[in-house]
């Protein structure tokens, strides 16, 4: 007995560790992507005045930072703490004791929680580092930089054929807004799409490894639905609204899913062994319920033939 409750103590002791150790690796790739995000700026890509693709008008966000942001963030840590709470009732827990069950519902939603944040802010930092690196010209950039157009030699004549020169990105060559230019020159990978991305479909993948609903599994469907939804109008309105090209959406949801994937199949592989033992008992249910069935059906024949 005496075992047993060091053996519990222990355990426990070891899961906190490992929160602790989860949390220390968050705040320290927060670091890292706050240093990128503040301080490095990104790569002077310059371009042709014969380039339609950056030509394009500035418009508003219909899916802005913020709200993308929130509904990542919120959709994440609520249904993680929904899912904990739901697997902590008393008919999921074996009656198990209140204080039990508790502990559990708290240390599971702080893993999944710490999860779901670890992926977020790796998606970021990836994203960031392309951004920066990369340096690609946004649809709007050059509504937004107003360039002054009288000290930029567009063409070459050579041989009586005009041949389009590349224009380098100086700082006296944008009269636009400062902010803005910055923003304009951040195109390449797409951080909506990866962050919605990641979100929704770690969101879905949780769902599905966490609740093994049988009389209502056209609920989970339908919040998995939604969460994908979400995600593909966020993804479809950076295009509409100007703000990256194709590639830059279709890397940045490369980048999300990447993510959302390693963590809630590798590094966040326990979350999927209560959905093993849960479908296991089920299966050991219907196997009963078919014997019982076999049974009564068995008896209904035999009292069907008595005289």
């Amino acid at each position: 007995m005496r075992f047993s409750v060091n053996n519990k103590i222990s355990k426990r002791k070891q899961r906190v560790l490992q929160a602790l150790a989860d949390f220390a690796t968050v705040i320290l790739i927060s670091s890292v992507f706050l240093i990128i995000f503040v301080m490095v700026k990104p790569f002077p890509r310059g371009f042709y005045c014969t380039d339609e693709s950056i030509r394009f008008p500035y418009k508003a966000d219909t899916v802005p930072l913020w709200a993308a942001g929130l509904y990542g963030v919120i959709s994440g840590a609520f249904f993680v703490i929904v899912s904990e709470l739901y697997l902590s009732r008393p008919c999921c827990a074996n009656m198990e004791s209140f204080d039990r069950r508790q502990n559990r519902f708290i240390l599971n939603s702080i893993h999944g929680v710490l999860l779901y944040a670890l992926g977020a802010i790796s998606t970021l930092l990836i994203t960031e580092i392309g951004k920066h690196t990369i340096g690609r010209l946004r649809p709007h950039f050059i509504d937004v930089c107003q360039p002054n157009w009288s000290n930029i030699t567009c063409f070459t004549e050579i041989q009586g054929s005009k041949i389009a020169n590349y224009v380098p990105l100086t700082e006296d060559l944008c009269q636009g807004d400062a902010a803005k230019i910055k923003e304009a020159r951040l195109s390449f990978p797409s951080g909506h799409s990866s962050f919605s991305v990641y979100s929704m479909l770690f969101v879905i993948i949780y769902l599905e490894a966490r609740l093994v609903l049988q009389r209502t599994r056209f609920i989970k469907s339908i919040i998995q639905l939604c969460a994908f939804l979400a995600a593909w109008h966020t993804c479809m309105s950076r295009v509409s609204d100007f703000k990256h090209h194709f590639s830059d959406v279709i890397a940045g949801a490369i980048i999300g899913a990447s993510v959302a994937i390693f963590v809630t199949v590798i590094s966040g592989k326990k979350i999927w062994y209560h959905s093993k033992s849960m479908r296991n008992r089920l299966q050991q249910v219907e196997s009963l319920e078919q014997i019982d069935d076999d049974d009564d059906e068995d008896n209904r024949q035999e009292t069907f033939e008595l005289p």
